[in-house]
């Protein structure tokens, strides 16, 4: 007996390709690093998408504020001269205010109430609006209260009285009106108590 192991017959079989084998292997390796590559490239995609739309977003909102701002520019461009312009207005008021017997004093007080509304128009065009105050709530956005009287017969923070009047310009505060405010009764306090 012999202790010789038989050996298989590999006539006719062909031997194994480990080239081949190799080159799955290779193959499956560069599959997988191809894979990797295309999800880093979605994924530098997606932010570079992102990045666009958000840059677009910034543009977007850079013009409608440069837009706001050229408007608003455009608007408000006469605001300092509308304030000098009120004192003008405010001199004629006070002119108007005297009290002139005379033929010529009253023909003057005409002449001043024309040039008085023509101010008024030229300013209401470019925007200028008369705060109305006189018996209105007292709006410390719009009224500048220079005293406070006690008055019963109307409610408290009432204004009573225009001194000076205001404007807005296109919604804007362009001069508080000036007035006296109605407080309550003052309660005296009793020292017997």
């Amino acid at each position: 007996m012999s202790t010789e192991q038989p050996t298989p017959d590999t006539e006719g079989v062909a031997p194994a390709d480990n080239d081949n084998f190799n080159e799955n292997s290779d193959l499956s390796e560069d599959v997988a690093k191809l894979k990797a590559d295309l999800a880093s490239a979605e994924e530098k995609a997606k932010q570079n998408w992102d990045l666009v739309l958000r840059t677009k977003a910034d543009a977007e909102n850079l013009v409608r504020r440069a837009e706001r701002n050229a408007e608003n520019s455009a608007k408000f461009a006469v605001e300092r001269l509308c304030g000098e312009l009120l004192e003008v207005l405010d001199g004629l008021d006070q002119g108007l205010q005297l009290n002139l017997e005379s033929d010529e004093a009253k023909k003057v007080a005409e002449g001043m109430e024309l040039t008085q509304r023509k101010l008024l128009s030229v300013l209401e065009k470019f925007g200028v609006k008369a705060i109305e105050a006189q018996g209105q709530p007292f709006n410390p956005d719009l009224h500048e209260a220079m005293v406070a009287q006690e008055n019963a017969d109307v409610a408290p923070d009432t204004v009573l009285m225009v001194l000076q009047k205001g404007y807005t310009l296109h919604g804007r505060l362009l001069r508080p009106a000036r007035v006296i405010v109605s407080r309550g009764p003052v309660q005296k306090i009793d020292e017997n108590a």
